[in-house]
């Protein structure tokens, strides 16, 4: 799914692009061509999606599974929910577009989406808290403010309208699959429990040479992302790869001298309780 997500990014850089362009005959046929990959896209993210409810129904039925899966379902029955009422109203004016929209449809559309984003927030403070850098409904610009009602409208009447709906669409995709990935993972089984957690953060030197690449690898217990572990190197945030580790790595300065990394972890404890551990990263760079 986060391929998918990112192939999103490349469609909207380049959609950006064309519209700082101008609007001529080629740059609508672009236009076309960016619209239909970001409907293939969208439904991709949905299958995706659709394949966690399945999961969460099947897990109602497992014993193993069940009280998880009783407490997550409902939550992700209204994700579904809310998202297909949002998702229909788009289309609607999908199917108006051809006419323009006018000031009233835009503003409307601006708190649809707003509304969209507070229901998410109501449902789960905590899931919305933990994901709340992915959860952008006016811009792809994480952590920013969400656009005004000005700064919205503005943006659909200064490019196109249809490409521009296809947009909100696939926000409202990614989201959704975020948030119902989330749910899925709280059901998730285990075989062992945990009486602590040891959060781990390493380097591969303290002393580099200048210009050489520091890495910093950094996890919890057994590098589990059923717990979902938000890690953090000096405020940015690191994914996690498939093992459930954040790698980071960084040219280090040419400048000799001492130098630190600030590694944050943030964890689910398996009472449901919330923790972290901070951990410096010291290094030299020298001869």
């Amino acid at each position: 799914m986060q391929s998918k997500i990112n192939n999103c990014f490349k469609i909207l850089f380049v959609f950006i692009v064309v519209v700082s362009c101008g609007k001529s005959k080629e740059d609508e046929e672009l236009f076309e061509e960016l619209n239909l990959a970001l409907e293939s896209s969208n439904n991709a993210i949905d299958a995706k999606s659709r394949d966690f409810l399945f999961e969460m129904n099947e897990k109602i039925k497992d014993a193993k599974t069940h009280d998880h899966a009783a407490f997550w379902k409902p939550k992700t029955d209204s994700i579904d929910k809310f998202s297909a009422e949002l998702i229909a109203y788009i289309n609607s004016l999908k199917n108006r577009v051809s006419s323009k929209l006018t000031e009233q449809d835009l503003k409307k559309l601006h708190k649809e989406l707003i509304n969209y984003k507070q229901k998410m927030q109501q449902l789960d403070s905590d899931m919305y808290n933990d994901l709340s850098k992915n959860i952008q409904i006016t811009t792809e610009v994480k952590n920013s403010k969400e656009q005004t009602e000005i700064e919205f409208c503005k943006s659909f009447n200064t490019s196109s309208q249809l490409l521009n709906l296809e947009i909100c669409k696939n926000r409202i995709m990614k989201i959704k699959a975020f948030l119902i990935e989330y749910c899925d993972v709280q059901t998730t089984s285990t075989s062992f429990t945990f009486d602590s957690f040891q959060a781990i953060a390493a380097q591969n030197s303290t002393h580099f040479r200048p210009y050489e690449t520091l890495e910093i690898t950094a996890g919890i217990g057994v590098f589990s992302k059923t717990q979902m572990p938000l890690i953090t190197v000096d405020g940015k945030p690191i994914l996690l790869n498939a093992e459930g580790v954040a790698e980071y790595k960084t040219k280090v300065s040419g400048e000799k001298g001492k130098f630190s990394k600030l590694v944050k972890i943030e964890y689910r404890k398996p009472d449901g309780t919330s923790g972290s551990v901070e951990k410096e990263i010291i290094y030299t760079v020298d001869e």
